[in-house]
């Protein structure tokens, strides 16, 4: 998997460390950004879920799974309240 990351540039000729415009990057490229996006994406939800349920809030690691806004909006609320008793 790692190996077809290198495939695009080396068929290409383009320079491990050139920078391209949008535009002129392969549509492959954008697949494998997207793809690669997506991977990280899942990775970053598998850390937090973990975390949380490492800490015992099996609730609000549901919540993450379910609906990642909503738990951004509970632990939004829950700073403002440690920070300045607003919590609203």
């Amino acid at each position: 998997m790692i190996s077809e990351s290198f495939d695009v540039r080396d068929e290409s000729g383009i320079e491990e460390d050139s920078e391209l415009l949008a535009g002129e990057r392969a549509e492959e490229y954008h697949e494998k950004a997207d793809r690669a996006r997506e991977l990280l994406n899942r990775i970053d939800v598998m850390i937090a879920v973990g975390a949380l349920r490492r800490d015992g809030l099996h609730e609000e690691a549901e919540m993450f799974e379910v609906d990642e806004h909503a738990f951004g909006e509970l632990t939004s609320r829950g700073y403002r309240t440690l920070k300045d008793g607003t919590g609203a």
